[in-house]
């Protein structure tokens, strides 16, 4: 791996495009020799400032390595031998796992805030599957006396554009009568499903709907809906057109367990 890091006074002399992919095997090697655990976190300060230098004098625009997805593997060992199969379907990393975190924690604080009346903990409801792993990092954000349900809606099947027929395929345990309720999904877009999932609710008596959704695409909302009472909206991120997949979100059922979330390659899903 030291012959990598001595190359700096002849790329000095010659910048290369390919010194691109050289940089990218090196830190492949280094991600094998770490166990697969975050390279950054694990790399030598003197290796890391020979990496920076590089880059430097190669004019390197750092977001060729920042939308690899070896810089978002799980950081306590190797990640299952199966999701590493996936990385290469990924077109390009969109929300990295840090982002992800961050934003779930901060959005925990604000439905905290919100919901602080010891008179009134909310019932936090998920929209399965999508939404599993977002439901369970964000309810461990609320500090609250909260109550868990899930509630599972049908709209995509196994492809990739939702048939605009959404369904209830399960209902709620808890009872949600003259309670405050906080839908928990992976991402809005038509606005479809919400609006179901708010009319079903007000029918079983909530004394408001708020929604909580990690992904946002308002340029495809093709119906509307209105909350209930002093229904709030929390968004994470705004998304970019394309088919995301990762931390829950899926195509035909696979990479749910990516633990960031990027946009899946055109070929992975048109034949």
């Amino acid at each position: 791996m030291a012959s990598d890091f001595g190359v700096i006074k002849d790329i000095k002399r010659s910048n290369k495009p390919s010194i691109k992919l050289r940089i990218i095997r090196m830190f492949q090697r280094v991600e094998v020799v770490c166990n697969y655990r975050n390279v950054l976190e694990i790399i030598s300060f003197t290796i890391l400032r020979n990496f920076l230098t590089l880059m430097d004098v190669c004019n390197i625009d750092e977001a060729i390595l920042i939308e690899h997805p070896i810089f978002f593997l799980h950081g306590h060992g190797a990640p299952p031998p199966a999701s590493m199969d996936f990385h290469g379907d990924i077109e390009r990393v969109i929300f990295t796992e840090q982002q992800i975190r961050a934003r779930v924690s901060e959005l925990g604080s604000q439905i905290t805030g919100d919901f602080r009346s010891p008179a009134s903990p909310p019932v936090i409801v998920g929209v399965a599957t999508g939404a599993f792993l977002f439901l369970a990092d964000l309810v461990r954000e609320i500090r609250l006396n909260i109550s868990v349900d899930l509630i599972r809606v049908e709209s995509y099947g196994s492809g990739t554009v939702s048939n605009g027929r959404p369904t209830i395929s399960s209902t709620l345990k808890v009872d949600v009568r003259g309670r405050h309720v906080v839908l928990v999904e992976d991402i809005v877009d038509t606005g479809r499903t919400l609006a179901l999932l708010i009319e079903y609710l007000t029918t079983k008596g909530a004394s408001s709907v708020s929604v909580c959704t990690l992904l946002d695409k308002p340029s495809r909302r093709q119906v509307h809906f209105e909350l209930v009472g002093e229904g709030k909206y929390y968004s994470g991120f705004e998304c970019p057109d394309g088919f995301v997949v990762g931390y829950g979100l899926d195509y035909a059922e696979v990479y749910r367990n990516l633990p960031y979330i990027g946009i899946l390659k055109p070929e992975m899903y048109k034949s």
